[in-house]
């Protein structure tokens, strides 16, 4: 029978399809299989070709077998365990992937299908210049195994080689796998992260992994003298896929919060992609940002939505978002920071606006910046009530506080999905469809919570406005 997974769906011929339409509908048909599970047996990485296969030759069940398949919330319980026993009775095991068998061709052509795959040199411009422009690869040292080798004993981490190289850290695991090198734990980016702390920014009371600062909890990093930890919350030991509890970071967070420390969550998925990001906001709340403005000095504008988008990507963790109301501060007719408004998306009143972004441009601290910003707001709006939500994970909700806001609770830690083979992050918007669970992790994709948000609500009253 011809290996149908090593070759791209479009590349089959017709006698090769038909071929394929005659396997699927035995596994489909006559065993009742569902989608994820013939993939495994064919040695697909996903359902994708065989979605294709069914939608080109019209391929589906009839309702006897859909019913029968088919899974509700009464019944997902039996059904789930109706499948083990089928399993155990065709194959000896409950789960398709716990057959040696399928375990085996799978992980062998996934494998051969990405063996060299984004090593080209175009394929990793392409994807560090997404990312980083101003990174600059350095081909010479990337190939050569003995001076990457050279550089992995020097810094003793994947992290700060791929920043020194100028590509991702998941382009260094791939040569670390050519070249058969061993590469260092994926937790030697603590120690980078100490070492930065310690001799960039010359940091030198820092204390690591104590289980003494909080009750029941570690702290990777800890500086006394801002009251900030700093946790690196790794893709895999971070993610359900470990064990780790749903609201794990959230109470970490709310313990710190209530013993007067902040702590600042770090995620692998976001440590090369946001780096620049989140740099500037630790030399902020280490008060050691590179320049300083004061808001007396800047004009406030309307920022079109253009400019407001392009700076937002740039400067904000979560990007841009749209929004109806846009306020920059502008030092010698440069954008510095900006403030968003739009209605809120959690609550149907007209009246309800939601402050949606504020950050200001990469290490630089607006002395000011968002209190201007704000009253500009509401002198030129005059809304009753303003809702906005501070990152638990990031945030402390002082800059709410100061500008009129009640804290008005704690909102429930939010997920995306970690591909635990490529590092791939996705929000749990990208990924809302019906049987999201399932098909995520068929595709070997695990849930990662936040720490939730602090909610805040202005009130005009408050302040006699």
């Amino acid at each position: 029978m011809t290996d149908f997974s090593k070759i791209r769906y479009n590349k089959l011929t017709m006698e090769q399809k038909l071929e394929l339409v005659e396997v699927f509908k035995h596994y489909y048909i006559d065993e009742n299989l569902a989608v994820h599970e013939i993939a495994c047996i064919l040695g697909y990485d996903s359902r994708t070709p065989l979605r294709k296969l069914m939608k080109e030759f019209n391929i589906s069940k009839s309702r006897e077998l859909q019913d029968k398949c088919r899974v509700s919330h009464r019944n997902e319980d039996a059904v789930i365990e109706k499948r083990k026993k089928t399993m155990l009775e065709r194959y000896g095991y409950e789960q398709p992937f716990s057959v040696p068998e399928i375990h085996q061709k799978c992980i062998d052509t996934q494998k051969k299908n990405n063996e060299g795959r984004g090593l080209s040199d175009d394929a990793i411009l392409k994807a560090v210049r997404t990312r980083r422009p101003d990174y600059d690869p350095d081909f010479e040292v990337l190939r050569n195994k003995d001076k990457l080798s050279e550089l992995l004993s020097k810094y003793k981490s994947v992290y700060q080689v791929a920043r020194v190289i100028g590509v991702g850290p998941t382009i260094i695991y791939k040569y670390c796998d050519k070249f058969d090198i061993s590469v260092p734990h994926r937790s030697s980016a603590e120690s980078w992260l100490y070492n930065y702390l310690t001799e960039d920014l010359g940091i030198n009371d820092i204390i690591c992994n104590s289980r003494k600062i909080i009750p029941n909890y570690e702290i990777d990093l800890y500086i006394p003298s801002k009251k900030l930890g700093i946790e690196f919350n790794g893709n895999y030991y971070h993610s359900d896929a470990n064990d780790i509890s749903w609201d794990y970071h959230q109470k970490k967070s709310i313990v710190a919060r209530d013993n007067g420390i902040q702590i600042y969550h770090i995620y692998e998925y976001n440590y090369y992609q946001k780096w620049n990001i989140i740099e500037s906001q630790l030399k902020s709340l280490l008060g050691l940002s590179d320049e300083r403005i004061f808001a007396r000095k800047c004009e406030v504008r309307e920022v079109s939505s253009s400019d407001a988008t392009e700076f937002l990507d740039k400067n904000h963790m979560q990007g841009s978002r749209g929004s109806q109301y846009r306020y920059g501060l502008y030092y010698n007719n440069e954008l510095v920071s900006i403030m968003t408004f739009g209605k809120n998306k959690f609550i149907r009143k007209n009246d309800d606006i939601e402050l949606l972004r504020f950050c200001s441009k990469l290490n630089t601290n607006v002395i000011g910046g968002a209190s201007k910003l704000f009253k500009y707001f509401l002198r030129i709006n005059n809304p009753d009530k303003v809702v906005s939500y501070c990152d638990l994970g990031r945030g402390n909700g002082k800059t709410y506080e100061l500008l009129g806001f009640d804290f008005d609770g704690i909102t429930p830690p939010n997920y995306g999905w970690i591909n635990r083979s490529s590092g791939e992050y996705l929000t749990r918007y990208q990924c809302q469809m019906k049987d999201e669970e399932e098909i995520m992790r068929s595709n070997h994709f695990s849930k990662i919570y936040d720490s939730g948000s602090l909610k805040y609500i202005y009130l005009r009253n408050n302040l006699g406005g």
